[in-house]
């Protein structure tokens, strides 16, 4: 098949001079592409000597300018390789002198660990108790919570066995069946007319019934709390546990709960204990959500008794606050990561004991 010109896409006859490209092989007329009888000549005699269309040039000349940009990142990729021998090498020096350091310290220890020797029973003592690494002493502590754990669920099902067998007795009679739904139907009625937030409730023994009122508390939205109302030796104590999750902003609406919590707790007793998890870094003074925290403590004379970290990012979030007229001791706030994230935080009340007075009848008073 007879080849054709690439640019004038005509058949090349005998006779005709004609030129091939040395990277695309292909045929052109030499009047086409403007090459005279003396270049064509040239190109075929000589070898070293090679002739490129006008595309194929152009190409050549991007291949070089990439092969220039590949020479320039190799030259730096090879600085790179070279800085990184160099801080290998200077790395390898400090690893002999630290292996060496190593054993200079082997010969000393063995020099130390002669039979017989005072010493040497020391140094080995002391190896052993440093062999007894942080998580073999996590590992104690986790084993010792278990196992109270274990003993506190035993006493609480045999608790649960004990009292499976407490049936409470019905034997009201009419009249007092008649007076409690009486009363029942009273306490709804009352509770459905009021418009002060009171919740209404029968209490007191049999026959000797009466309805009593207490504040509502408000619904939370920012915190959870759980309030308990204990007497202790005639003593009124309030338990007020909170909680407030750390992936919640802190806005003025906690603030707002907070304060109307503590106006209807305050009102139960003057002995207050408030504990929980606030999320709120108190030990950050300067903090504008510490310095609102502190300040409605203060204005319900309630005080802060833990002043250290709680938590494994170093930040006091775990509280126990009680009134200022009933102090807690022997404060401890365990390290942090053994239950979870935050430490345990324990904490003893003190609690006056009531002496009764034993009376003696008038049979008795010649006795002593």
């Amino acid at each position: 098949m007879a080849s054709k010109c690439k640019k004038c896409v005509k058949v090349t006859k005998d006779g005709v001079q004609c030129v091939q490209c040395f990277q695309c092989e292909n045929i052109f007329h030499a009047k086409c592409v403007g090459v005279n009888d003396e270049v064509v000549e040239v190109t075929r005699t000589l070898l070293n000597f090679k002739w490129y269309c006008d595309i194929c040039l152009k190409t050549v000349s991007n291949i070089r300018l990439s092969t220039k940009t590949v020479n320039d990142n190799n030259n730096e990729i090879k600085l790179k390789v070279d800085q990184i021998n160099a801080a290998n090498i200077s790395l390898k020096h400090e690893l002999d002198i630290i292996k060496n350091m190593i054993k200079d310290n082997d010969s000393k220890l063995e020099k130390l660990d002669e039979p017989g020797s005072k010493l040497s029973v020391e140094i080995d003592h002391f190896k052993s108790e440093l062999q007894k690494t942080w998580a073999s002493v996590v590992g104690q502590e986790v084993k010792k919570a278990k196992e109270l754990v274990m003993k506190s669920s035993y006493k609480l099902k045999q608790m649960s066995e004990e009292l499976s067998k407490v049936w409470i007795a019905n034997d009201l009679t009419a009249e007092q069946r008649s007076e409690l739904k009486s009363l029942i139907a009273n306490v709804k009625s009352r509770e459905a007319a009021c418009t002060g937030g009171f919740l209404y409730r029968v209490r007191g023994p049999v026959g000797k019934w009466r309805i009593v009122s207490f504040k509502k508390l408000p619904v939370l939205k920012t915190f959870e709390a759980l309030a308990i109302k204990l007497k202790i030796n005639g003593t009124h104590i309030v338990l007020l546990a909170v909680y407030r999750p750390g992936s919640a902003l802190i806005s003025s609406l906690f603030f707002q709960e907070l304060v109307a919590v503590l106006e209807i707790i305050s009102l139960l007793s003057n002995n207050v204990v408030l504990a929980g998890d606030f999320n709120v870094h108190v030990e950050k003074h300067m903090d504008p959500h510490s310095v609102s925290l502190c300040e409605i403590f203060g204005n319900f004379n309630l005080v802060n008794r833990i002043n250290e970290p709680t938590h494994e990012l170093e930040g006091v979030f775990d509280l126990i606050i009680t009134s200022m007229s009933f102090p807690v001791f022997d404060i401890r706030v365990l390290p942090p990561g053994v239950f979870s994230d935050h430490g345990l935080v324990q904490a003893c009340l003190s609690i006056d004991q009531v002496i009764r007075m034993k009376k003696k009848g008038w049979f008795d008073l010649g006795k002593t």
